[in-house]
């Protein structure tokens, strides 16, 4: 479908180098068709270490898919489409076969989102319907288990299951994907430069902003193999501890103490390193790694955190 593309209503990052085009301008545009679906596989790899115990890995693999059910001039409607991995625990899959059928349906999750023209992401639509929908999906799980089962600890586990998961979270765990593939769709990538740019971010356990610094180049484009791979770095800046400190205070014992300048003064750091690669002549993620690693150095032992969120498209 042709497109109107005029360049003053793309995103400029000026991100790239390119090697002898200092002055090349890659569009990167999303070309998909009505009907069309990619298909993508997951690998969630989390490393806990410190300096006295060997680091403890820990892998979790799932797939989802995304259909394009409208392609218009102005906008995509995309449908999202996973199912839970409910049995991931021996209490859910040792039932019966015909209750882990009932479970599997009830625990599908689809939406739809929009871009605009050019596949830059802007909402997911109907959210607060989706939010109705999870939690009432989420009853009829446990109304099946207490209807078709005697099995005392598979219900209260259950019940716990639900008590602990709020809809509007789980969504964001989703939208995660989404914003992953579409994060570059829109730009025009001047292959030359490094920007820098500052974000303020919500953490929905500290209930609070966090501002975050950063930079986001291009590590490669190959005209030739239709491939970009951008970089994106961020860290945590400001009054992280301070935050922390807080929301620790809110919710200890009444009998703990805390030393709040030693809590302050804790080195701690929040990196990221983000890989976005496409095929930069149909605007099409590939390959996606969201990495983050949180360090925090005490008195007595150094600990570290990794965790590694691979997307990638399996091609048919």
């Amino acid at each position: 479908m042709k497109r109107i593309l005029p360049l003053l209503t793309t995103i400029l990052f000026n991100l790239c180098y390119a090697q002898n085009d200092s002055t090349k301008i890659v569009n990167l545009i999303s070309y998909l068709s009505k009907g069309e679906t990619l298909n993508y596989s997951v690998l969630k790899t989390r490393i806990d270490s410190n300096v006295n115990k060997e680091p403890i890995t820990k892998e979790e693999a799932f797939n989802f898919k995304i259909t394009v059910k409208d392609s218009t001039d102005s906008n995509y409607i995309i449908s999202y489409y996973r199912a839970l991995d409910v049995f991931a625990t021996p209490q859910l899959s040792n039932l019966e076969e015909n209750l882990q059928q009932k479970l599997i349906e009830l625990s599908t999750i689809k939406f739809d989102y929009e871009t605009n023209e050019l596949g830059a992401f802007k909402r997911i639509i109907d959210e607060d319907e989706l939010t109705e929908k999870i939690s009432s999906d989420f009853e009829g799980l446990l109304n099946i288990l207490s209807a078709e089962t005697n099995d005392e600890k598979t219900i209260e586990f259950m019940k716990e299951f639900i008590g602990s998961i709020d809809p509007k979270s789980l969504i964001t765990v989703y939208a995660q994907d989404i914003h992953a593939l579409h994060y570059a769709l829109g730009a025009s990538l001047n292959l030359r430069d490094t920007i820098e740019f500052e974000e303020e971010i919500f953490a929905p356990i500290l209930n609070a902003p966090i501002t975050m610094i950063g930079i986001v180049y291009c590590d490669e484009y190959d005209q030739e193999n239709d491939f970009i791979s951008i970089i994106q770095e961020k860290r945590v800046e400001g009054d992280f501890m301070e935050k922390m400190l807080d929301f620790v205070k809110k919710h200890k014992n009444t009998e703990e103490s805390i030393n709040e300048e030693e809590f302050k003064n804790t080195p701690t750091n929040i990196y990221f390193h983000n890989t976005y690669q496409y095929n930069s002549v149909y605007g099409v993620a590939t390959y996606i790694e969201l990495f983050k690693e949180i360090t925090v150095e005490g008195k007595n032992e150094n600990l570290k955190r990794i965790d590694i969120y691979e997307i990638s498209l399996v091609e048919e």
